[in-house]
């Protein structure tokens, strides 16, 4: 069965290149307007004024010090920065590419990624800058083809301050035709990595520029932001979204629980977007309850999502509103969605304007409405491909093959079940490992889960086995390990309790956007022997 979106497309403004649709050319945003605020240094701060002219003197300082040219790579490794988002804009508004990379990454990684791109510059921070050089030895960057934010040179790497943003000098931005705005790479996006090598994603101004439209955005709403720029969902929101609608953003660059809670508190926000987990710790967190987050009335849920029963005890606990944000870094903003189906369903949401979908067993054929099979999708937002990788992701009806198990029933309505590869399969039942970590995530003093599947090669079968982080302060003792054995057990089915055991953990390995890396719980999975 095909879905096709019902809803209307938006209207989207007519123009030659991204810069001048979403910034240059955009009169509905005052331009004192307050847009960036770094909340550990309030005094840095851009209005929509100032961040359309530092994008354009930050484009001639990429002419003028480095001779940036057309669809040369630029990378970003660094955490986020006020200066990254105009740097960003900069990049593209010269034709050039832009390619943030993971900078929590290890040494090695972050070289293969820039050689897998080919960058010819680096801008890198501070705080990173040991493994950015490092890796840029590696990766062939010459070191006098790198800056760092800031207004003070490290290591003999001169300042972005004093160099790209040095003067008053503005450059004229490119303008593109239909075809460039369609096909050229304007920015490059890494897949997560989670079941390999991470993958460069081209992301091209009109990608950009549809994931940029959405419906009802409010210019008067406060948001605070600690999500990685390198993480989709800080792309839509922050880089491109705040600067259109205008809306002002207060960017906590270095993350902790406690300096979250505190930001919400001094700030206000109705809105932040964050990872599971944070929901979690905002309910049972003995942080949490040392401020006062009540301004919170909604929180988008992104890099993995959250079952119906945690995002009902959000509501009830805390009066917000969890909607759950399913996106790729292959293809954006697929679906839009509502409290009614969050909070009310369950569901991810409905197909966003001009997308099709359609969901499949392991044959390829369409399942009935209500049935799981794998999502396919398509749409203005699909990449056109890996970036110098000519595999094959687009099958030949131009469908994205997500590797995410979906149903959808006869509204419309879309849910997520899981990932394909973390499907178990116990005698002849496949489980879902979030059916499991829903279940652990309703005891009080479960902070975070993540349950794999251990292979028993004796009976050729995988047995779940829970990782949990309790919640704060909690003692781990064999006592409490029966108690969540005992729980679980009188929730789930039979064939899909723990048998593999339970495992207190102090944290999960997870992706710089907050996804769990099962593939590494799996690895060494069979290392350790637990006794269920």
């Amino acid at each position: 069965m095909l879905h096709v979106s019902k809803i209307a497309p938006p209207a989207i403004p007519k123009g030659d290149s991204l810069y001048h649709i979403l910034i240059g050319n955009n009169t509905s945003v005052p331009s004192d307007k307050p847009i960036l605020i770094d909340i550990e240094a309030p005094y840095k701060s851009l209005t929509h004024g100032q961040l359309k002219k530092q994008i354009l003197v930050a484009a001639a300082g990429l002419k003028r010090v480095f001779d940036v040219q057309r669809l040369d790579v630029v990378a970003i490794c660094s955490p986020n920065h006020i200066d990254y988002v105009s740097i960003v804009h900069a990049i593209m508004c010269i034709g050039a590419i832009a390619a943030p990379l993971h900078y929590t990454s290890v040494v090695e990684d972050i070289a293969y990624d820039a050689k897998t791109v080919q960058a010819k510059y680096m801008i890198t921070h501070a705080d990173v800058i040991d493994k950015a050089l490092l890796a840029a030895e590696e990766a062939g960057i010459d070191k006098s083809n790198i800056v760092v934010f800031g207004d003070v040179d490290v290591q003999g790497i001169r300042a972005v301050n004093d160099t790209l943003l040095k003067g008053d000098q503005e450059a004229e931005p490119l303008t593109f035709t239909a075809e460039q705005m369609q096909n050229d790479p304007a920015m490059l996006y890494f897949t997560s990595g989670t079941t390999g090598r991470k993958k460069a994603v081209i992301r091209t101004q009109n990608n950009l520029l549809y994931s940029s439209f959405k419906l009802n955005v409010n210019p008067s709403t406060v948001v605070v932001s600690y999500l990685d720029f390198n993480h989709s969902t800080s792309l839509v929101g922050i880089l491109l979204m705040a600067p259109y609608y205008g809306f002002t953003s207060y960017l906590l660059n270095h993350y902790s629980f406690r300096g979250l809670c505190a930001a919400i508190e001094k700030y206000k926000p109705q809105f932040i977007a964050c990872a599971p987990y944070v929901v979690s710790s905002l309910m049972k967190d003995s942080i949490a309850k040392e401020y006062d987050i009540s301004s919170l009335t909604m929180v988008g849920c992104s890099g993995a999502l959250l079952k119906q029963g945690v995002i009902l005890e959000a509501q009830k606990q805390l009066g917000i509103v969890v909607l759950n944000i399913y996106g790729l870094t292959e293809v954006l903003g697929l679906f839009t969605t509502t409290p009614e189906i969050s909070v009310g369903l369950g569901g991810i949401g409905v197909l966003n304007s001009s997308f099709t979908a359609k969901i499949v067993d392991e044959d390829g054929q369409d399942v009935a409405v209500g049935q799981v099979g794998e999502l396919l999708i398509k749409g203005p937002t699909l990449t056109p491909g890996y970036y110098r990788n000519s595999e094959c992701i687009i099958d030949q009806e131009g469908f994205f093959h997500t590797g995410d198990l979906f149903r959808c029933n006869e509204n419309g309505v879309f849910f997520f079940c899981d990932r394909l590869k973390d499907l178990m399969k116990y005698y002849g039942t496949q489980i879902f490992p979030g059916e499991i970590e829903g279940v652990f995530l309703k005891h009080p003093k479960v902070a975070d889960c993540a349950v794999v599947g251990v292979y028993q090669p004796d009976v050729a079968a995988e047995f779940p086995r829970a990782y949990v982080i309790l919640v704060d302060g909690e003692p781990s003792t064999q006592e409490l390990i029966n108690e969540l054995q005992a729980f679980s057990d009188s929730q789930l089915p039979e064939k899909k309790r723990v048998y593999a055991g339970i495992v207190i953990v102090e944290s999960l390995p997870r992706t710089s956007s907050g996804k769990i890396q099962r593939r590494l719980l799996r690895e060494s999975a069979n290392s350790i022997q637990v006794l269920a």
